[in-house]
């Protein structure tokens, strides 16, 4: 059984109750146009920070799940495939499966330069075998997939990854002294092989 599934103290803080109805309110849908299914406002990235302060009143965490989930994450998507917009962005945004964003890692940091990277896509017939470690991806413990930053080639390139396929183990979740509703933890990728169609993008290095 894959760590993340197990039931630990930090997932009880989860709010998944919220979550439920965040999504059933529609709230997930604001910041994406009408074409991928979301609420088509005339102004979503104003509605989107309305959105992301007002749940910050709230709780801090509940701000940080919904911005890795939709502004991240979903985000990300956008730039899909419409098969992968369909088996991802759409239970998004309808709060079926919940989104993680990675690009963290233990010595790069947030450094996102091809040269201190250390998570690898390598072509391997006609898909990817990724490698490396993501290090606090809000979300892992309780995610459904992850949207993963790696390096192909001299290239960064994002693909989707399910996070309870081969070959991917989520650790436990972070002690903290705050935001205990925002899980995060590292996410272990070793030998995972997935089909061309999990790549979203690519962009040449500077």
């Amino acid at each position: 059984m894959p760590e993340r599934r197990l039931t630990t103290n930090s997932q009880v803080d989860f709010p998944r109750e919220l979550f439920r109805k965040m999504a059933e309110a529609g709230l997930f849908r604001i910041p994406f146009a009408a074409e991928v299914g979301g609420r088509g406002l005339k102004y979503p990235a104003c509605a989107t920070a309305a959105l992301i302060e007002e749940l910050a009143y709230h709780s801090n965490s509940v701000a940080a799940v919904v911005d890795v989930h939709c502004i991240l994450a979903g985000h990300a998507l956008e730039h899909a495939s419409p098969e992968l917009q369909q088996r991802y962005l759409a239970p998004l945004l309808a709060g079926e499966k919940i989104g993680s964003f990675a690009t963290t890692e233990p010595d790069a940091s947030t450094d996102l330069s091809i040269k201190t990277m250390q998570t690898f896509a390598n072509r391997e017939g006609a898909g990817y075998v990724v490698n490396g470690r993501k290090r606090f991806i809000t979300n892992a413990p309780v995610a459904d997939f992850v949207v993963l930053l790696c390096a192909e080639e001299g290239r960064m390139t994002e693909i989707v990854i399910d996070l309870d396929a081969p070959g991917v183990r989520v650790g436990a979740p972070d002690r903290k002294m705050g935001n205990h509703g925002q899980l995060t933890a590292d996410i272990y990728s070793t030998t995972c092989r997935f089909p061309p169609r999990t790549s979203l993008a690519q962009w040449v290095a500077a």
